[in-house]
């Protein structure tokens, strides 16, 4: 059985520069702080991580559970009234929705999702881009605070479907190509981020080509 592992953002969907900006926004205004929004700068990078890191960055104190819980109500009301105002700021990646049809297809194959994000938020996300199934398999920030983690589980969640062949991560990100490496598995890049690794695409629309970098 060949594993693979998606991340979300810029990954399966164009989003990263609308989620990244509603969710600083979200802390800005429940912390009453300015959010440093180069996200590698951070030892977690992922939204429980982030704002962790922030309320000890800029308060001196651990986030309370109440403070959570409103900058995550915050972020969702702000990027469901984003999707409304401007529904093309989040779509598929190029091949997304035809690829994971292929991967559904194949008994060789097992997918899951594995993002540094919310769950509520990536739903609404894979919602609005046209890519969410019920069955879909993800691990989230609620589920693990370490990127290493929530794709361990992503794993854990689909390894008992078959023998393992090999397994693979996608992503956009520094931090994808640091955790993978963590982990062991095999990476494939997708989009600018992360032009110069070795497996790299520019994003689905050669399903081909993806197959190459998975199976080889």
């Amino acid at each position: 059985m060949h594993f693979v592992i998606f991340d979300i953002d810029d990954t399966l969907i164009h989003s990263m520069e609308a989620d990244g900006h509603y969710f600083a926004e979200a802390i800005e205004l429940e912390l009453d702080i300015r959010v440093d929004r180069n996200w590698r700068g951070y030892e977690h990078v992922s939204d429980a991580g982030i704002v962790a890191e922030c309320a000890q960055r800029h308060l001196g104190r651990d986030i309370t559970l109440k403070e959570y819980q409103r900058i995550k109500d915050r972020f969702l009301r702000l990027l469901e009234e984003g999707l409304r105002e401007t529904p093309k700021a989040i779509g598929p990646m190029e091949g997304a929705c035809e690829l994971l049809a292929y991967i559904k297809a194949h008994e060789n194959m097992a997918c899951s999702l594995a993002t540094g994000g919310w769950r509520q938020s990536a739903e609404i996300k894979l919602k609005h881009a046209g890519l969410w199934q019920k069955e879909m398999i993800l691990k989230t920030s609620d589920d693990a605070v370490a990127r290493v983690d929530i794709m361990q589980q992503a794993y854990e969640a689909i390894k008992t479907l078959g023998p393992l062949n090999s397994i693979s991560y996608v992503g956009d990100g520094p931090w994808d190509v640091e955790a993978t490496a963590a982990l062991g598995w095999n990476f494939i890049g997708i989009g600018p981020r992360v032009r110069g690794v070795e497996n790299w695409v520019k994003n689905f629309s050669n399903i081909d080509m993806f197959l190459n970098k998975l199976l080889k």
